[in-house]
């Protein structure tokens, strides 16, 4: 058993794009990967929490993406299996630990997603948004999603050497907590 280095980490995520293609206008879809034994086929990790929180991220995860996805992008996106299996990336780690396969980069469907950079700021908010929840769950803790950035973003010279700054709020209609309450502005 490794030692450390004394850093503390909550969690793990492999981040991939898997492979295959379909032969219509599908995506192949998420696929989440876990393991539920270490490499010395211990069930849990060395401060005593079960290794099925891998599994639990791992849910949270997929559930996450593909509920999002579906809302805003295709309401036919594939929430493929939760496998629990030997992959480097889900055993070797001594912190709950995921494999995400988001999509296909083989398949055309899911590459059009892939190239939408606001997909991929979506798919990414909803990454943070699992392990926030996850890290909320696992310490027993209420979350609050950041908020979107602001929109309509104005600063005009009032004329009396000073700045109006002006903007509206982007609501989040994924997530409730993300509602902004104030902002500080920095300059």
């Amino acid at each position: 058993e490794a030692e450390g280095l004394g850093i503390p980490i909550d969690l793990s995520l492999a981040f991939h794009t898997d492979a295959g293609i379909t032969k219509n206008d599908t995506v192949i879809g998420t696929l989440q990967i876990y393991s539920f034994e270490d490499a010395e086929d211990k069930q849990v990790f060395p401060d005593g929490v079960s290794r099925l929180a891998n599994r639990d991220l791992s849910d949270l995860m997929q559930t996450q993406i593909v509920n999002d996805i579906r809302v805003k992008y295709d309401s036919a996106w594939t929430r493929r299996q939760i496998m629990e299996a030997g992959y480097s990336e889900a055993f070797r780690l001594n912190v709950p630990a995921t494999l995400l396969e988001l999509l296909s980069h083989q398949n055309l469907q899911d590459v059009k997603f892939m190239n939408d950079p606001q997909f991929r700021f979506d798919v990414s908010r909803s990454i943070y948004k699992s392990m926030l929840k996850f890290l909320s769950a696992q310490n027993n803790f209420k979350y609050v999603v950041q908020p979107l950035p602001v929109t309509h973003f104005s600063a005009n010279l009032t004329g009396d050497g000073k700045v109006t700054l002006t903007w509206k709020p982007q609501i989040d209609k994924l997530e409730s907590t993300a509602d902004a309450k104030k902002y500080k502005v920095y300059t």
